[in-house]
């Protein structure tokens, strides 16, 4: 059995062959997008094909550690525009569907934010415009039942989150860092942790990046198994883990 509450090196493929089948309550992760990112040592440019079958491998691996009335929630952009507008959220969804999962939700990440734009298509003209699109989604899924028994004294979220949550539009400003390409805003799956688990469920990250899952699990009594490639992110990960932890334990 993988250690809980400990960010762990190593490929998720291999790592996740050492976590029992059905023992994770939730898998939150925002996996690489092939999107060509200037990653430390992965390679975000495979061909399209190939990192579809990629993806499933993993997935699937995903769902075999879940348990029953266990979530999964990928997030991934809407489309992918390197060399075709690829609406690769699709291609996520149609992956999903082949695990015989029951959709959950299909939550919009206005980012509220638009970067440097370059590409503008046929300017000034309706022969071939280019469209900006500052959102990305999150998809959620359940494996057997949307309905899971629950013990209402684990439950954390409030009756305000509750309300705003479940509108399945969420604004909130992209993460920066300095160094990590694709760091994403921790109030990500402290929302997601609060609307679709409970205190000391298990939930596993297996592309822990800055470790902001493994940090939002810490501070809202989940555990959790998160895994990094990367040598160095993952050495960032932890310290940042550590500090977190330490000033948490100052209140």
């Amino acid at each position: 059995m993988v250690e809980l509450n400990k960010i762990h090196l190593g490929d998720c493929i291999e790592v996740m062959a050492d976590i029992p089948n059905n023992s994770v309550d939730m898998v939150i992760t925002s996996p690489p997008y092939n999107v060509e990112l200037d990653y430390a040592t992965y390679k975000d440019d495979m061909p399209y094909e190939t990192y579809l079958k990629w993806c499933e491998k993993w997935i699937n691996l995903c769902v075999n550690k879940l348990k029953s009335g266990g979530r999964i929630a990928i997030n991934v952009p809407i489309e992918n525009n390197i060399n075709d507008k690829i609406f690769i959220c699709n291609d996520y969804m149609n992956i999903l569907n082949k695990c015989s999962l029951l959709q959950m939700a299909f939550i919009l990440w206005n980012k509220n934010h638009v970067t440097s734009r370059t590409a503008w298509g046929s300017w000034l003209s309706p022969s071939c415009p280019s469209i900006n699109n500052p959102m990305e989604c999150i998809l959620v899924y359940a494996k057997d039942t949307r309905k899971r028994e629950i013990n209402k004294d684990l439950i954390d979220i409030t009756d305000r989150e509750f309300i705003d949550w479940t509108l399945g539009i969420w604004n909130m400003q992209p993460a920066k860092s300095s160094w990590h390409p694709a760091p994403f805003p921790i109030e990500l799956p402290i929302r997601l942790l609060k609307m679709f688990t409970c205190k000391k469920d298990i939930i596993l990250e297996p592309f822990s990046g800055t470790g902001t899952v493994a940090c939002a699990c810490a501070e809202w009594e989940r555990n959790f198994i998160a895994i990094e490639k990367d040598e160095q992110y993952f050495k960032n990960s932890v310290e940042r883990l550590k500090g977190y932890q330490n000033q948490m334990r100052l209140f």
